[in-house]
């Protein structure tokens, strides 16, 4: 008894799964434009990563064309310019008394 009072329990024809033609179709819209909407969302954050990835070899290229001493040269550079920038005050210094 316990099995067909399960039996009648459990439809056949399943026709609690089916839904109508016109919710079926709503339904398999709302999830087509569901995965479009993440499509162009990758699509999006694939192309941003695109641009900045392109950027740091850019950059990168640029570094690498430098002369092997560019650093030196650079630091000798800003030393010399902190040591004319001393003198100037220096010489505005003894000027002034």
């Amino acid at each position: 008894m316990a099995a067909k009072a399960k039996a009648e329990e459990v439809p056949v024809d399943g026709a609690e799964e089916q839904q109508p033609p016109a919710a079926a179709e709503e339904l398999a819209a709302q999830k087509r434009e569901l995965r479009l909407r993440k499509f162009r969302e990758l699509h999006l954050k694939r192309n941003e990563a695109r641009k900045l990835n392109h950027q740091e070899v850019v950059e990168e290229d640029k570094r690498l064309k430098l002369p092997a001493n560019w650093e030196a040269k650079k630091a000798h550079l800003e030393w010399e310019l902190q040591e004319k920038e001393k003198n100037v005050q220096q010489e505005g210094k003894t000027i002034r008394k």
